[in-house]
């Protein structure tokens, strides 16, 4: 007899606070799997370097100790995301498959739009959530910038990961390719991310918006956290409310002015590609 079991697929959500998904599979009875997976189609995409998954590869490892802290694994599987999902649903009685919603590639749009279908055939939810505040789908923009808004001061919530069950699944990793470290770019992870984030708030930010432009000085004054939101280390969230912060702080609040209009801008222009495409 198959065991009831819940997914929670990650991609571009590399981290185990502020992640709606997580938090979900929490709330469920079933005991449930953290899946990532290796998919060769996107390693060989050219929108992606070694450099890319050097850098996803180090934020596993970084969930992987935190996990491994509590007695708990990540599950990671090497192989397209069709062929991984059907050699599970083999073996376990599948229910429920959380995830954040995915923007970008159109390899990846592809992909969804396939395991969509494939997903109902077996009578599988998939619940997909919203990534920071860009909206699926939405045609109009008028009171988008509200919504950001609401969004980002949204309460986080809590994840009890000691008390989760989550339970592991031994995938072979033979063929997952080894990605060189290179001690010269920044490193990935959830606890390297946060320990970026509040360096930033607590003393580089400061001078922010004085130097952003200068490509010596910014090199010191600029957040660094591009890598750590692209990849879901941090969620947009967190770091709005850590700039919320400092805001009134005495000689900071032009710097997270001028950041906080980077945050927007970083979603605005999501949402507005996103507004653009036919979805299906």
């Amino acid at each position: 007899m198959k065991l009831k079991t819940n997914i929670v697929w990650l991609k571009r959500d590399l981290r185990l606070t502020d992640h709606a998904p997580l938090y979900e599979a929490t709330c469920r009875d079933e005991q449930f799997l953290v899946l990532y997976i290796y998919e060769p189609s996107l390693i060989n995409d050219s929108h992606t370097d070694e450099r890319h998954w050097c850098f996803i590869q180090q934020s596993l490892s970084d969930i992987e100790k935190i996990l491994a802290k509590m007695n708990k694994q990540i599950s990671i599987a090497y192989g397209e995301a069709d062929q991984i999902f059907s050699e599970i649903i083999n073996q376990y009685e599948i229910k429920n498959i959380f995830s954040h919603e995915e923007t970008g590639l159109k390899l990846t749009y592809e992909r969804d739009k396939k395991l969509k279908k494939f997903f109902n055939a077996k009578k599988i939810q998939w619940h997909e959530y919203q990534t920071n505040a860009v909206i699926r789908g939405l045609n109009n923009r008028k009171t988008w910038e509200k919504q950001w808004d609401k969004v980002m001061r949204d309460e986080i919530k809590p994840i009890n990961l000691a008390n989760a069950n989550i339970v592991f699944h031994p995938f072979p990793r033979s063929e997952i390719p080894k990605f060189r470290n290179d001690v010269n770019h920044q490193v990935g992870g959830c606890l390297p991310a946060q320990k970026e984030m509040h360096d930033f708030f607590d003393t580089r930010g400061q001078d922010y918006f004085k130097f952003i432009s200068k490509p010596d000085k910014s090199r010191t004054s600029c957040s660094r956290l591009s890598p750590y939101i692209a990849y879901g280390n941090l969620s947009m969230r967190e770091v709005y409310q850590t700039l919320l912060k400092s805001w009134n702080k005495a000689g900071w609040r032009r710097s997270m002015a001028a950041l906080s209009s980077r945050l927007h801008w970083h979603c605005h222009f999501i949402q507005k590609y996103e507004s653009e495409i036919d979805i299906e």
